[in-house]
């Protein structure tokens, strides 16, 4: 299953490298590309809960980038 995911506010190439890399470590992704230009996050779920995936990513990009909004 594909989900979507916008990084409001997100101008930092090295952040979202981060950001990608630790959201394609979470259980059930498959794959995650992220997007600076677009603002943009697309996740390749295999199994899981999507409510508690959405909170996971919302965690990580908070750690890494306090100032961004994830919508999603």
């Amino acid at each position: 299953m594909r989900k979507e995911y916008f990084v409001k506010d997100l101008c930092c190439a090295h952040c979202a490298q981060k950001i990608q890399r630790k959201v394609s470590e979470l259980k059930g992704v498959e794959l995650a590309n992220l997007n600076v230009m677009s603002q943009r996050l697309v996740v390749e779920i295999s199994q899981g809960n999507e409510i508690a995936l959405t909170e996971q990513i919302k965690e990580i990009v908070a750690k890494i980038e306090p100032k961004c909004t994830v919508v999603g």
